[in-house]
């Protein structure tokens, strides 16, 4: 498969070998698909590249019939979950691989990569987790099982709330890092770790009466012969995560509903100039005025007008000091500056293994509430002043550049040491 896509950006970039080569592995560390960087840098139909690559590979003497999984699958208790395909292909190539694994029949459905559709969105795009979960019938990322052979994919979805299996082929060393709870070699681990989800390890050791509210278990190709396995429980009514909506801006979305800390510790020397300025404005106005105009209120009488000019000032300075930041966030003025701030904050949190967006006690529920309702509210601060005081992982943008990031700098720090 590698040679047929480097071949692609070789012929349709009229790129050399080792040019297509370079650049194909640049979209695939950026994107996750190598599809993803040719439809957006170089406007190439996604389907042509799936006929060209997917769809020509030879699977047929490469994958056969296995046997193993089949029984595997055959195992799991479809009282509790129902087995779904997950898979950043598009559906004739996810398909396809399992006709030839021989497992077709053992699913109930499939979330796929859908190449009609621009921009592209695949795993480990917090978007793509959200339509498995509600194409498969589970409202409740809790609820989720998921094994997967990509450290940023396992690494989101653990992020997410979904219980994970990182699977690490043969030929792979373990990483430095965990990215997830759970790390397997063989799909067999499974039934050790997840013993809930068979039948032959029922307790009672009788066949559980079918839940009409059951959801998904997932399986998904993410390449020939191996395969990402997410289990889905009983469904909760309440909808967790409702996307951002993008907004066109001049400069690149930070984040669309940022912690009131973070913009306050983001902020620039002339933000608090500004902010300044504007709360001595109030005050110092009222005073010119005063000696401009006498107001002979008497003893003590403008005192109380001073206060409150005071009040009025410091918060109109707070207001326009705060706005001035979050704007950046939002992408509505320049902010090279911030950028660099967040993705080296972030980066420096994914090497430590803590959440990007610190935790929280809400449910994910209540977390995706208050996301909704502070999402770019610095928009309406002069009309009513709404701050986010509550960590949640809903920001509008995709984390997986930070993982990314993250992943070259520990590569190149291993290739220092070495």
């Amino acid at each position: 498969m590698v040679d047929l896509i480097n071949g692609y950006f070789a012929k349709n970039l009229q790129l050399s070998a080792e040019d297509a080569k370079m650049l194909h592995k640049t979209y695939l560390k950026d994107y996750g698909l190598a599809i993803t960087g040719l439809a957006l840098h170089h406007k190439i139909a996604p389907l042509d590249f799936n006929r060209e690559v997917d769809d020509a590979l030879p699977l047929d003497d490469i994958i056969k019939p296995n046997p193993q999984l089949r029984q595997l699958l055959a195992d799991i208790d479809k009282a509790k979950v129902k087995l779904w395909l997950f898979t950043n292909a598009y559906i004739t190539h996810g398909l396809r691989v399992i006709r030839l694994l021989g497992i077709e029949d053992m699913f109930e459905g499939i979330t796929y990569c859908d190449y009609g559709k621009i921009p592209i969105r695949c795993k480990p795009h917090a978007d793509m987790f959200e339509k498995a979960e509600i194409e498969a019938g589970a409202a409740s990322a809790n609820d989720c099982f998921f094994v997967d052979d990509s450290y940023l994919n396992c690494h989101h979805a653990q992020q997410r709330g979904w219980t994970t299996a990182h699977l690490i082929e043969q030929t792979e060393m373990e990483p430095e890092t965990k990215a997830a709870d759970h790390q397997i070699r063989d799909l067999e681990e499974l039934r050790g770790i997840f013993p809930q989800l068979f039948k032959n390890l029922n307790a009672s050791g009788a066949i559980p009466v079918p839940n009409p509210n059951r959801a998904a278990n997932c399986i998904a190709p993410s390449k020939p012969g191996a395969a990402d396995l997410c289990t889905m429980g009983d469904i909760q009514r309440q909808r967790q995560y409702v996307p951002a909506r993008t907004l066109d801006t001049e400069f690149p979305l930070i984040d669309s509903d940022p912690h009131f800390r973070r913009v306050l510790s983001y902020a620039r020397p002339t933000d608090y100039s500004v902010g300044v300025a504007t709360a001595a404005a109030g005050p110092g106005l009222m005073l010119l005025w005063e000696k401009v105009a006498p107001s002979y209120v008497g003893k003590g009488g403008f005192a109380p007008i001073m206060r409150l000019s005071a009040l009025i000032g410091i918060t109109a300075g707070f207001l326009q000091f705060y706005n001035r930041s979050i704007f950046r966030f939002y992408g509505f003025s320049e902010n090279e500056r911030e950028r660099e701030m967040d993705m080296r904050e972030m980066v420096d949190k994914v090497k430590r293994n803590e959440p990007l967006y610190g935790t929280s006690t809400l449910t994910p529920y209540m977390q995706g509430v208050a996301s909704r309702n502070s999402r770019y509210a610095g928009v309406w601060l002069h009309i009513l002043p709404w701050f986010n005081f509550v960590n949640h992982e809903q920001h509008g943008v995709d984390t997986a550049k930070y993982y990314q990031q993250a992943e070259r700098e520990l590569e190149a720090e291993r290739s220092k040491a070495v």
